[in-house]
């Protein structure tokens, strides 16, 4: 598992009893989960550096800060296989290439936030500070178009089957063709959505600072149900076979029946969750602003909880607070990920 944090420091754990296997140091913080690929872990930082490490040892691979030193606030990093795609929130979109972080091509134009972007097909897919969705070519970030929503896009996209879905500041969900960026449905929830929807055959899941996780017909964006959790919901829900993990900011971690919302368990974690859930090796990890990460058993009920939590050593920040943790967990392919 490795854990990014705003403490200038990247972790690698196991995943069994949280032990620190190495520690990499970044000139910045780490504000966006970490992408693995091809034994490599790529980080991007609040100084505008790339990073990439050897995945088993930690050594630092190569390092990269192409922009002008200010243009922080890095988004996460997504790969199609041929090249890294980042955003800057104040200098647009970036193709590097994954071997030595050289920049392909960079496409200024597109107002971005910090929105993690979004690939399919050939073309990426990230949210703006003007409101609107972008679709950019990933060959040679030409834009292909732009949608006007009704607020900013700070949800990452998701893609699924030739639609793109999003959420709005303004607490509306979107989605869109993928090819021509024409709308499809959008569906109102109470307040911001800010974390990526999670989208599986026939359901778009998404939380809302109206406190509620919502469950959305792909086919129209109606309502199939809502769960009211006891705070809002800022990180976008996870789900595994019949199963919809969320977390709140009023430090539980839901999990609901992903077919008519009733809660299998709540799990007090003991602090607010800020980030998707992962699920790996059999259990459900999570973590938050303070340098904690907890681990769970999945689909859990009130009289099975079995729950550990780690705190990261050096999480301090020379202001005195404590930083937050970022997941991605390392795993052994499946076969349902071949099917992806």
């Amino acid at each position: 598992m490795f854990v990014a944090t705003r403490a200038n420091t990247l972790y690698a754990l196991d995943t069994a009893d949280g032990t620190v296997e190495w520690t990499a140091a970044t000139s910045g913080g780490l504000m966006a989960a970490p992408l693995v690929a091809d034994g490599t872990v790529f980080a991007s930082a609040t100084d505008g550096s790339v990073y990439a490490f050897d995945a088993e040892t930690g050594s630092q691979e190569w390092r990269v800060q192409p922009w002008e030193k200010g243009t922080a606030n890095t988004s996460g990093i997504k790969t199609d296989g041929h090249s890294l795609y980042l955003t800057l929130a104040n200098s647009g979109v970036y193709a590097i290439d994954p071997a030595d972080g050289g920049v392909r091509w960079t496409q200024p134009a597109i107002p971005t936030t910090e929105t993690t972007p979004a690939l399919s097909d050939g073309t990426g897919y990230v949210g703006a500070r003007d409101d609107r969705l972008y679709a950019f070519s990933t060959n040679d970030g030409t834009i292909d178009w732009s949608f006007e929503a009704d607020g900013r896009v700070e949800s990452a996209p998701a893609v699924a089957d030739g639609t793109v879905y999003f959420g709005t500041i303004a607490g509306t969900v979107y989605a869109l063709d993928a090819e021509s960026g024409e709308p499809q449905w959008s569906s109102k929830t109470g307040h911001w959505v800010t974390g990526s929807p999670a989208v599986t055959d026939d359901t778009v899941f998404v939380g809302s600072y109206d406190h509620h996780v919502y469950a959305l017909s792909r086919t129209d964006g109606s309502e199939q149900w809502s769960y009211r959790t006891g705070m809002y919901v800022s990180a976008g829900p996870t789900v595994s076979a019949d199963s919809v993990y969320v977390g709140s900011e009023d430090g539980r971690l839901y999990s609901l029946d992903a077919i008519d919302g009733t809660a299998f368990s709540t799990t007090d974690i003991g602090f607010r969750v800020r980030t998707p859930p992962a699920i790996a090796n059999n259990s459900i990890y999570v973590g938050d602003t303070e340098g904690n990460v907890a681990a769970l058993e999945p689909r859990q009920t009130e009289e099975t909880t079995s729950l550990e939590k780690w705190l990261l050593p050096g999480l301090l920040t020379s202001s005195g607070l404590v930083a937050g943790a970022y997941l991605w967990l390392r795993r052994e392919r499946s076969p349902a990920d071949s099917r992806e």
